[in-house]
C-alpha cells in the first residue's frame, strides 16, 4: 500500500494525504459521492500520487466512513454542511498547510454537486466532476422514476424517524447521519434540488475551468440531470464529454466503475485534466 499520512480534524472529520511532504505545488482534493466512504477512491488516490507531481488528499464527511467520532445517529450534520464546513475546512488546510499553489476538486456525484455551496470555492483552480447530477426524481423515467419518488418521499424519511439516521444495511453503502439523509432527500424532491432550499449559493462565483464526465449506463446521473448541473456554471468554460461504455471497451461502467480497480486503464480519462501547476 503507498504510504499516506491522516489528519483528525477536532470536530472528528478524517482525511488521507498522499505526497503531503513532497514539494509539489499541485493538490487534487476528492470529494466522494453520498455514502461512499473515503476508502473507495484510495486505489485511484494511490496511483494518482504515484504517476503524478501532485499531492492527492481523500475525505470522509463528518458522520461518515472513518469521520465518525460517535455513533452517525448522534451526530447532527446536514448534507449543506458537508460543503460548507467540512470540504470548506479541508480546503483551508489545504491553502494553508500543504502549501501547493494549485487545488484540483475532482467531485463524485454529490462530491461535484456541492461546489456550489461551498464558501471558499474561489480557492480551487481546477474542477472536475463525475457522474454529478441533480437527484430531482423529474430526471428520471418509468420505473426508475417510480423508485426515486419511493425513495424521496417515502423510504428515506420512513427509514431516518424509525431508527434516527439512515442505516448502510438498506442501501449497502455507508450510514449516514439523519440530518444529511432528509435534507437530500428534500433537495430531491425538488426542481431546482437545493437551488431551492439554500440561502447563498455560489455557482457565479466560479470561474476555474470544469470538465463535467458522465456515463451512458449510469442509472444514477440521467444525462439530463448532469446537464442540469452543468448549466449551472455560469461564468465558466464547462467541457462536457458523456461516454458510451463501449467507447472505453468496457461492457459497463454506471456511477462507480471509474473508480474501480478493475478499470485502472480509464484513470487517465480523470488525471489529464489535472492542473499540476
Amino acid at each position: 500500500m503507498f504510504l499516506h499520512e491522516e489528519k483528525i480534524f477536532d470536530n472528528g472529520l478524517k482525511i488521507k494525504i498522499f505526497n503531503g511532504r513532497e514539494k509539489f505545488k499541485g493538490c487534487l482534493l476528492v470529494a466522494p459521492a453520498n455514502a461512499v466512504p473515503m476508502i473507495f477512491y484510495q486505489p485511484l488516490a494511490e496511483w494518482i500520487a504515484k504517476n503524478h507531481n501532485i499531492k492527492v488528499v481523500i475525505m470522509d464527511y463528518l458522520g461518515v466512513g472513518e469521520s465518525t467520532p460517535i455513533h452517525p445517529k448522534k451526530i447532527s450534520r446536514s448534507a449543506s454542511a458537508w460543503a460548507k464546513k467540512d470540504i470548506k475546512n479541508v480546503i483551508d488546510f489545504i491553502s494553508n498547510d500543504l502549501k501547493v499553489e494549485t487545488i484540483n476538486y475532482l467531485g463524485h456525484s454529490i462530491g461535484g454537486q456541492l461546489v456550489g455551496l461551498i464558501p471558499n470555492i474561489n480557492k480551487i483552480d481546477k474542477i472536475i466532476l463525475i457522474a454529478s447530477q441533480s437527484a430531482y426524481f423529474g430526471f428520471w423515467n418509468g420505473f426508475s422514476k417510480l423508485k426515486m419518488i419511493a425513495n424521496w418521499y417515502v423510504l428515506i424519511p420512513s427509514i431516518v424517524k424509525l431508527y434516527g439516521y439512515l442505516p448502510g444495511k438498506f442501501s449497502s453503502m455507508e450510514d449516514l447521519p439523519a440530518n444529511a439523509a432528509l435534507e437530500w432527500a428534500r433537495w430531491s424532491r425538488s426542481k431546482n434540488y437545493f437551488i431551492d432550499h439554500e440561502k447563498e449559493v455560489f455557482f457565479k462565483e466560479i470561474t476555474s475551468p470544469i470538465v463535467s464526465i458522465s456515463f451512458s449506463d449510469d442509472n444514477y446521473a440521467p444525462l439530463d440531470s448532469v446537464e442540469w448541473l452543468a448549466e449551472k456554471f455560469e461564468n465558466t468554460v464547462v467541457e462536457r464529454i458523456h461516454y458510451q461504455p463501449v467507447d472505453l471497451k468496457k461492457d459497463k461502467i454506471g456511477h462507480f466503475g471509474l473508480f474501480k480497480k478493475k478499470n485502472s486503464d480509464l484513470w487517465p480519462i480523470i488525471s489529464e485534466h489535472l492542473k499540476l501547476t
